[in-house]
């Protein structure tokens, strides 16, 4: 098994670009909300997108990889977001406090579509390829109520959305604020902001919010 999710300084091209040094599994049978998961490994994973995400390189996510039988809840940290043909992106996505119970369950998810902790062993022992998957699993990621976050409804227009940010930064921004959570506070406004102020990205992510 890799070592994890380490920089790449000699070929990196954009900042936050990251090369994972895991066995990576490739596989068309994960979804997620944002899209196909293209590939996953003990360390992370790397999602296609039909549009621009609502998510922004920094953020934190928690997701859960669901089969008919297995729920497996993980957390992960955008890496870098890039575009992908004419209209596609491609996410990468690094998995965060990842036991090695869990690896071991990642790995069968991506090598059979089950959890079979068992199976994964002996095909890492013996060096077997992936094997056929046989069911469809779906990762589902709960996205932040980034309208609560900025104190708003879902109907808000462009204009009250400017003005909430604008509001909140005036009282959250590092230059002004003097608690501990404030910094933390301001990164999640600003992450609302980012998503919600471009009309393509807010439309992307009403639409996975819908379901």
């Amino acid at each position: 098994m890799g070592k994890g999710w380490l920089s790449n300084s000699k070929k990196s091209r954009k900042p936050g670009f990251e090369r994972r040094r895991a066995d990576r599994i490739a596989t068309n049978t994960l979804t997620c909300k944002f899209g196909d998961v293209v590939d996953i490994s003990t360390t992370g994973m790397r999602i296609r997108c039909e549009r621009k995400p609502p998510i922004k390189v920094g953020q934190y996510i928690e997701a859960k990889l669901e089969s008919n039988s297995h729920r497996l809840p993980v957390s992960g940290l955008v890496i870098w977001v890039r575009r992908k043909g004419f209209k596609g992106y491609e996410v990468g996505i690094k998995f965060v406090n990842i036991k090695r119970s869990l690896q071991a369950a990642i790995e069968s998810l991506g090598m059979f579509g089950f959890i079979d902790l068992e199976a994964a062993a002996a095909a890492k022992e013996k060096k077997y390829g992936p094997t056929k998957i046989k069911k469809r699993i779906r990762a589902s990621i709960n996205l932040p109520d980034y309208y609560s976050i900025l104190g708003l409804d879902s109907d808000a227009t462009g204009g009250d959305i400017k003005n909430a940010f604008r509001t909140l930064a005036r009282r959250y921004h590092p230059d002004v604020a003097k608690r501990q959570d404030d910094a933390q506070k301001f990164l999640e406004i600003s992450q609302a902001y980012d998503v919600l102020r471009d009309s393509e990205s807010r439309k992307s992510y009403d639409m996975r919010r819908a379901g």
